[in-house]
């Protein structure tokens, strides 16, 4: 099945009743039917029926669409609309024609993103500009809104030492089995800790982890910028890589990596929604750190008390983050209860708060504005979440810590 026919099918089972419309955050913001889900849809039926054609205004209604899938879980007619928005930013790419800046932005960001030994290379010079000063500089002589990278930089932290983990840790005590663990292609960079903390906590729990240094991205970003070739060539790799491993499961502790590892393989002639080539399948189940643990590590993890209070944040690739928070109510004395609103997307969505830094930070205050009270953590397990209520807590000046719930539960660990 061709891409514009699946756009079609999967758009024509849409009945625009507007069950949706509530839960559309963008929608709830601007009030406009381009930007609900059911407009939105009309557009892509507009676009592959040739009565629309790839425009800005066309683009910035589909751009402003966060990919939460909010609207997937109420959809009384179950419509597939983030398979159907990553079709059709898939049509737009193949009819736009493209200017030299865009083609070299294009080669630049696919090859940090695609390139491991790329991001190695250029994390120890953020680090040195970190260290030496040179990034307070380049902020402050506004050499970095020149070169359009403010909104990024507002967005790190303060740069960390790079992670190394080893490619396999054995587990601790008596041994039930291996698995492998997804780093994720900033994971070692800014999410270290966290990887670090897994490790500990699977091997605490009786499992050897594998972390295969081979390892690339999942294919997230360029999957839901619509460069299918370039996602299916990364699922391929990263399939190969964990299918020749001896392991009984993949573990990730980043849920936007874990929400497109288990739709591989992402591309399928037969039965895929984007009707390109077979990407790869996965041939083993594919695990969030915290519902895994809290489903195989049964008694074996024992925590020390914490007299703490502290928020779990529900990332939108999450959904359902119960087992992590049953986990957390394991440690004795800790205060720990969901953050209120969290079922309605942060605003960092994956590139989107830097594309949409207005709607996302919006978005982002929305969310942080349920943080009543002295809360001194709030959790969540999705690294662009993390960057984005970190940066939007940073700049309101509040003491709160936005950390990984794995941190947490190994700092804990008896």
């Amino acid at each position: 099945m061709s891409t514009e026919s699946f756009i079609r099918r999967e758009a024509d089972r849409c009945v625009k009743c507007g069950l949706c419309l509530p839960h559309c955050p963008t929608y709830g913001l601007l009030q406009d039917e381009g930007d609900s889900p059911r407009g939105r849809i009309a557009l892509m039926q507009g676009l592959v029926d040739g009565q629309l054609t790839p425009s800005p205004r066309l683009e910035l209604h589909l751009d402003r669409c966060l990919a939460c899938r909010a609207c997937e879980r109420v959809c009384p007619s179950g419509v597939e609309y983030g398979a159907l928005l990553t079709a059709t930013r898939n049509v737009i790419e193949q009819r736009r024609p493209l200017g030299w800046r865009r083609r070299l932005a294009r080669r630049l960001g696919n090859h940090f993103i695609s390139s491991m030994p790329a991001r190695r290379r250029l994390y120890p010079l953020l680090r040195l500009a970190e260290l030496t000063g040179l990034r307070a500089l380049a902020r402050s002589s506004g050499l970095l809104g020149a070169l359009g990278l403010t909104r990024a930089e507002q967005l790190l932290p303060a740069i960390p030492r790079q992670t190394t983990l080893p490619a396999y840790s054995p587990a601790a005590g008596s041994a039930r089995g291996d698995v492998a663990l997804f780093t994720g292609c900033v994971g070692p960079q800014f999410d270290g800790p966290a990887l670090q903390a897994a490790i500990r906590l699977l091997n605490a729990a009786g499992y050897g982890v594998h972390v295969p240094p081979t390892q690339n991205c999942c294919g997230a970003l360029h999957l839901h910028r619509g460069l299918h070739d370039e996602a299916a060539a990364l699922a391929a790799h990263t399939a190969a890589v964990f299918n020749a491993l001896p392991v009984t499961a993949l573990i990730h502790a980043a849920t936007g990596c874990g929400a497109t590892l288990n739709e591989y393989p992402l591309r399928n002639d037969d039965d895929n929604n984007t009707g390109a080539a077979d990407a790869g399948r996965l041939q083993l189940p594919v695990r969030e750190i915290g519902e895994f643990l809290a489903a195989e590590a049964g008694e074996r993890l024992r925590f020390k008390p914490l007299a703490q209070r502290a928020l779990l944040h529900t990332p939108c690739t999450q959904w359902d983050a119960s087992p992590t928070l049953k986990l957390l109510r394991r440690i004795p004395q800790l205060s720990i209860e969901p953050l209120p609103g969290s079922k309605q997307c942060c605003g960092a969505a994956g590139s989107y708060m830097l594309t949409q830094p207005v709607l996302a930070d919006r978005l982002r205050d929305a969310t942080l504005a349920q943080l009543a009270g002295d809360a001194p953590l709030l959790l969540t397990s999705n690294i662009g979440c993390a960057l984005h209520l970190g940066a939007g807590l940073r700049q309101s000046q509040r003491d709160t810590q936005v950390q990984h719930p794995v941190v947490l539960l190994a700092q804990q660990l008896e």
